[in-house]
């Protein structure tokens, strides 16, 4: 008998069945691929923002005027929300009574008038979108103590920290800011 030439019928099934597997590989593969690239874009988008926007609210924290007799400064801390005298953004000579917020769109505000009707103007810039909460903690300052979330004390507190929480729950934390508003520099 002489054999003719071409490939059996489980010679061919065995070929598409490998071919299907190499197929299904690389289509997981583009996919993944895909996957990894709007995440890096995503993280990319989001790193812009915390360069952006989270040195505008360290710079109106670490701003805070203290006041004095003559010339009173609002401070006011409240369960995720801090009213406090500052620097007005872009401006930091003209002070302004500032209030950092998370409004009902799910954005953390920092929102400005006037500290004096001769000086300044309204304002409002938002930080971060997606905020589920923020909480401000508050510490004496100096050796020892500890960090609390309410502030009764006279004058301003040594440290404030900043933390936001997430709506989306997958998205990276940004880092704590932490400042020290009452830190005053010695006379010459």
């Amino acid at each position: 008998m002489t054999r003719q030439a071409g490939f059996t019928l489980l010679e061919m099934t065995v070929a598409l069945a490998l071919a299907g597997l190499v197929f299904l590989a690389v289509g997981q593969g583009l996919r993944f691929g895909g996957q990894i690239v709007a995440r890096q874009g995503a993280i990319r988008a989001e790193s812009r923002t915390l360069a952006l926007d989270w040195p505008e609210a360290r710079r109106a924290l670490a701003g805070m005027d203290a006041g004095s007799r003559a010339r009173p400064a609002l401070f006011h801390a409240a369960p995720g929300r801090l009213a406090f005298t500052t620097g007005q953004p872009g401006s930091a000579e003209v002070l302004v009574d500032a209030v950092m917020f998370v409004d009902e769109r799910h954005r953390l505000v920092l929102r400005w008038t006037p500290h004096r009707a001769d000086s300044g103007s309204a304002g409002e810039r938002v930080l971060a979108h997606g905020v589920a909460a923020v909480s401000f903690d508050y510490h004496r300052g100096g050796v020892g103590g500890a960090w609390g979330p309410d502030w009764t004390g006279p004058g301003l507190p040594g440290l404030i920290r900043l933390s936001v929480v997430w709506d989306d729950k997958t998205r990276r934390p940004w880092p704590p800011i932490i400042v020290g508003p009452a830190i005053v520099e010695p006379p010459e």
